[in-house]
């Protein structure tokens, strides 16, 4: 479909755009993001995204230090326009440098 997420998290405030190349952002009727860790599932959450502008979906959750797998669903219409895996790894609230997609 060629649309693209973008994370942003910092501290306790996750941020996430939704974008297409050509047609620019891109609205969804819901953005769920699934934090998991690599080993075990006692830490696991997931946190549902509000709409905040064109493209843009907000929450507030804190993410513990630590790696975390992060799966993003993002639906429109009943339909799944995005599938998005990441992987990354916080200390002190933010993701850590050199971070891997």
């Amino acid at each position: 479909s060629g649309i693209t997420g973008n994370l942003d998290i910092s501290g306790a405030d996750i941020r996430y755009e939704l974008s297409h190349p050509v047609q620019g952002p891109i609205m969804a009727d819901s953005v769920t993001l699934k934090f998991k860790r690599p080993v075990g599932e006692a830490h696991d959450f997931d946190v549902l995204m509000n709409p905040a502008g064109e493209g843009v979906f907000t929450a507030h959750h804190d993410v513990p230090d630590g790696t975390w797998i992060i799966e993003v669903d993002a639906l429109s219409e009943g339909a799944r326009i995005l599938h998005h895996t990441r992987r990354i790894t916080m200390a002190g609230g933010v993701p850590v440098a050199g971070e891997t997609q």
